[in-house]
This record gives C-alpha cells, sequence and structure tokens, in this order.
C-alpha cells in the first residue's frame, strides 16, 4: 500500500522497480555526486529492508517503498522520472507483492553495487554468542532423543527457510554448515550426539531465531535416525541456495564424500574429538548426495564462534 499521506499509488510495483533499478543501472556512471548521494541513500535502505524482512511479501513490500522514497528525491535524472511517471496513478489499495529470498538477495547486491557498499553480508543483526560446553547445565539427553531432536530441526529449517530473512538465512546456513562438518568428521553415534549436542545448543542461545523455526518430531520410522539427520542436513536449502550446489549420485552408486568428508575436503569445519573403543563409522547412506561446487555460505567464520 502506499504511505498513509500520499494520494497516489504506482501501477505494476515489481515491474516497475525492475525498470526504475535497470535505469539506475545504466546511467549512474554518468550521475555526479550531488545527484548520487540521494538515490545512495536509498538504496542503502532498500539493502537493509530487503536483507532483513521476513517472508515473501515482507520482501515485496521493499519494492513499493524504494517507488515512494526515490519519488521523493528533487531532481531526479529524466530517465528515472519518467520511470516513476508512467507509473503514477491515483491512490488505490495495491495487491500483495511476493520476492522469494533468491530474488531479494539479487536486488540487494545490485543495489549494494549501485551504492559503493561491499557485496558481502553484513553480521546478522540478532546473533547471540554460543554457551561454552562447560557453562551449560542443561541435563544430556537420551541419544535417540538427540538424534531426533536435530532430525526434527533441521526439517523445520527446510520448510521454513523462506519465511527467514536473507540475514536469517545467513546464520542458520553457518549454523547448519558446522553441523554437517562434525557429521562428516563424526566415526560414532557417540561423537554424533556430540555434534547435535552443539547444533541444538546454538539455536537454544538464540531464542529469537529458535522460535522461527517450529520444530516437529517424528516417530515410528524404521530407517536409521542419523542416516535421516545427514540427508536431511545434506539436503537443507540453505547449502544450495548460497552458492552449494548438489548433485545427487547415480542410482546403485555409493558416492563418496573423500577423506574427512565434502565440508573438510573444502577448508570447512573441525575434527571431533577422537573417542576410545568406538566402532567404526558405518558407510555413506547410499542416498546421499555429493557436492558438486566448492562454494560455502557467505561468510567463512560461524558467527556464533
Amino acid at each position: 500500500m502506499p504511505p498513509i499521506d500520499d494520494d497516489y499509488s504506482f501501477r505494476n510495483i515489481r515491474g516497475t522497480f525492475d525498470t526504475l533499478l535497470a535505469e539506475l543501472e545504466r546511467i549512474w556512471p554518468s550521475l555526479d555526486d550531488s545527484m548520487r548521494g540521494p538515490l545512495s541513500a536509498a538504496l542503502t535502505t532498500l539493502r537493509d529492508k530487503l536483507d532483513n524482512a521476513e517472508g515473501d511479501i515482507a520482501r515485496g513490500s521493499t519494492l513499493g517503498d524504494f517507488l515512494f522514497a526515490v519519488d521523493r528525491i528533487a531532481p531526479l535524472p529524466d530517465g528515472v522520472q519518467a520511470v516513476l511517471d508512467q507509473a503514477r496513478a491515483p491512490r488505490l489499495r495495491s495487491g500483495v507483492i511476493f520476492v522469494n529470498s533468491a530474488a531479494a538477495r539479487d536486488y540487494s547486491d545490485r543495489a549494494a553495487a549501485l551504492a559503493g557498499m561491499a557485496a558481502a553480508p553484513s553480521a546478522p543483526a540478532e546473533s547471540t554468542p554460543v554457551a561454552s560446553a562447560e557453562s551449560v547445565s542443561a541435563p544430556p539427553a537420551a541419544p535417540d532423543t538427540l538424534a531426533l531432536q536435530a532430525l526434527g530441526t533441521v526439517q523445520a529449517i527446510n520448510t521454513n527457510w523462506e519465511k527467514l530473512s536473507n540475514r536469517q538465512q545467513d546464520t542458520v546456513c553457518e549454523i547448519v554448515y558446522d553441523f554437517l562438518a562434525d557429521l562428516e568428521s563424526a566415526s560414532s553415534d557417540e561423537q554424533r550426539e556430540i555434534a547435535a549436542e552443539r547444533f541444538l545448543d546454538t539455536f537454544a542461545d538464540n531464542p529469537s531465531l529458535a522460535e522461527k523455526l517450529p520444530v516437529v518430531v517424528r516417530r515410528g520410522d524404521d530407517t536409521s535416525t542419523w542416516d535421516q539427520v545427514y540427508d536431511a542436513v545434506n539436503n537443507s536449502p540453505g547449502l544450495a541456495t548460497l552458492g552449494r550446489q548438489a548433485a545427487a549420485a547415480a542410482p546403485g552408486v555409493q558416492p563418496s564424500l573423500g577423506a574427512g568428508g565434502w565440508v573438510a575436503a573444502n577448508g570447512g569445519g573441525s575434527l571431533m574429538p577422537v573417542l576410545e573403543n568406538v566402532a567404526a563409522a558405518p558407510p555413506p547412506h547410499p542416498t546421499s548426495p555429493m557436492f558438486a561446487s566448492p562454494a560455502r555460505c557467505p561468510s567463512s567464520k560461524s558467527v556464533f564462534r
């Protein structure tokens, strides 16, 4: 909807926004500093809103906000003014605009490039330091419960991915990536339990994020719980969305993640502590996917460490 104090609106907000952003990219090199200044401020605000908006509808509403913000700048370059003039209409209730996280990231990166900002995502605004292992006072959960809780949490992440803001996605991706590294370096169920405790403690110490991920724990499946956990983590949308494309193994072919697993092979994660008197680890699940690209999450260092 238009701002409450405006008596006009814009037709086809998404199309108008796309045209306006493309026009800014076309003419940006020819603008002087006096013209770039207010436009850069509007682009910076746009980027911040896109990165923090939670859900497709909230992300979509930022596009209209940007149009009104630019329309208040005077003078405007002729091409930009023409785009706004052609789209201006009598005040009406705008329809809902949906912008998914991938499109929001593209818009955010383009706005950052125009405004001269660093393209790397900012540190998440709502992170909380993780408590050390010595400070965790909760009684240890049963091994089977740990696996089920970890599975339920990963499934909640996968189901609710698009409801998170892009900055929340960056944070969650770091957590999932570290969990995957721990699972790949684990050689026993006992080490997997340590990894699951670390994973769950990270969310427990960030309640503002955890409350956005309602966990549903499913029971009664005969499949190995740890196989389900590994597959769910391996197929997390964050790992693919943020630059790690997964490729499924051919039918009947057991994939090899290499020494130490995919994460360790690409410079990420750290080895789990070695435990004595433990059984050898089972081979990787036959359906576990391999990763084709060595790219990882936006930040090379977990925000929780």
